[in-house]
Protein backbone atom coordinates (compact mmCIF):
# COMPACT_ATOMS: atom_id res chain seq x y z
CA UNK A 1 0.00 0.00 0.00
CA UNK A 2 1.28 3.01 -1.27
CA UNK A 3 2.20 5.60 1.93
CA UNK A 4 -0.82 7.87 1.33
CA UNK A 5 -3.31 5.71 0.56
CA UNK A 6 -1.75 4.07 3.93
CA UNK A 7 -2.63 7.84 5.41
CA UNK A 8 -6.26 7.18 4.11
CA UNK A 9 -6.63 4.36 5.77
CA UNK A 10 -5.06 4.68 9.09
CA UNK A 11 -6.72 8.19 9.57
CA UNK A 12 -10.18 6.67 10.65
CA UNK A 13 -9.28 4.65 13.17
CA UNK A 14 -6.25 7.29 14.79
CA UNK A 15 -9.58 9.85 14.69
CA UNK A 16 -11.16 7.02 16.82
CA UNK A 17 -8.27 7.20 18.93
CA UNK A 18 -8.35 11.10 19.46
CA UNK A 19 -11.97 11.74 19.90
CA UNK A 20 -12.24 9.09 22.88
CA UNK A 21 -9.89 10.47 24.88
CA UNK A 22 -10.93 14.04 23.87
CA UNK A 23 -7.92 15.29 22.60
CA UNK A 24 -9.15 17.71 20.02
CA UNK A 25 -8.83 20.71 21.86
CA UNK A 26 -4.76 19.40 23.12
CA UNK A 27 -1.71 21.02 21.50
CA UNK A 28 0.31 18.49 19.47
CA UNK A 29 4.07 18.01 19.52
CA UNK A 30 6.82 15.87 18.22
CA UNK A 31 10.04 14.32 19.21
CA UNK A 32 11.41 13.01 16.71
CA UNK A 33 14.36 12.91 14.19
CA UNK A 34 14.37 15.34 10.98
CA UNK A 35 15.26 11.94 8.68
CA UNK A 36 12.99 12.66 6.00
CA UNK A 37 9.58 12.35 6.86
CA UNK A 38 10.33 8.60 7.74
CA UNK A 39 10.85 8.33 11.67
CA UNK A 40 7.22 6.55 13.05
CA UNK A 41 6.98 9.47 15.34
CA UNK A 42 6.04 12.08 12.73
CA UNK A 43 4.07 9.17 10.37
CA UNK A 44 2.15 9.12 13.29
CA UNK A 45 1.12 12.85 13.10
CA UNK A 46 0.41 12.93 9.54
CA UNK A 47 -3.25 11.97 10.50
CA UNK A 48 -3.46 14.51 12.86
CA UNK A 49 -3.25 17.00 9.92
CA UNK A 50 -4.89 15.23 8.09
CA UNK A 51 -7.92 15.92 10.62
CA UNK A 52 -7.52 19.38 10.47
CA UNK A 53 -5.23 19.03 14.03
CA UNK A 54 -2.12 21.58 14.14
CA UNK A 55 1.48 20.50 14.94
CA UNK A 56 2.42 22.94 17.00
CA UNK A 57 6.26 22.35 17.44
CA UNK A 58 8.53 19.50 16.60
CA UNK A 59 11.59 19.18 18.03
CA UNK A 60 14.32 17.24 16.33
CA UNK A 61 17.60 16.03 17.87
CA UNK A 62 21.11 15.83 15.41
CA UNK A 63 21.12 12.71 13.95
CA UNK A 64 24.68 10.95 12.83
CA UNK A 65 24.96 11.95 9.30
CA UNK A 66 27.94 10.45 6.47
CA UNK A 67 28.34 13.31 4.64
CA UNK A 68 27.20 17.45 4.66
CA UNK A 69 24.85 16.22 1.26
CA UNK A 70 22.87 14.11 3.36
CA UNK A 71 22.46 16.40 5.74
CA UNK A 72 21.09 18.46 3.64
CA UNK A 73 18.57 16.14 2.24
CA UNK A 74 16.91 15.99 5.79
CA UNK A 75 16.67 19.28 6.59
CA UNK A 76 15.16 19.78 3.08
CA UNK A 77 13.00 17.62 2.94
CA UNK A 78 12.00 18.01 6.66
CA UNK A 79 11.02 21.49 5.40
CA UNK A 80 9.28 19.80 2.76
CA UNK A 81 6.91 18.51 5.28
CA UNK A 82 6.21 21.36 7.27
CA UNK A 83 5.33 23.63 4.16
CA UNK A 84 2.83 21.06 3.10
CA UNK A 85 1.24 20.25 6.12
CA UNK A 86 1.07 24.03 6.49
CA UNK A 87 0.09 24.98 3.12
CA UNK A 88 -2.34 22.55 2.28
CA UNK A 89 -3.65 21.56 5.94
CA UNK A 90 -3.52 23.64 9.23
CA UNK A 91 0.26 23.65 10.25
CA UNK A 92 2.71 21.27 11.20
CA UNK A 93 5.69 23.03 12.61
CA UNK A 94 9.03 23.45 11.41
CA UNK A 95 11.75 21.26 13.33
CA UNK A 96 13.94 22.54 15.89
CA UNK A 97 16.80 21.06 17.16
CA UNK A 98 17.47 20.45 20.60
Amino acid sequence: MASTEWLKAETPAFASFVHAHRLEDHRFAAYEPALAGVAAGIQSLLPLVRMGLPIERWFARDVPISSRLEGAFFRLTSNQIADAGTRFGPGFARPETV
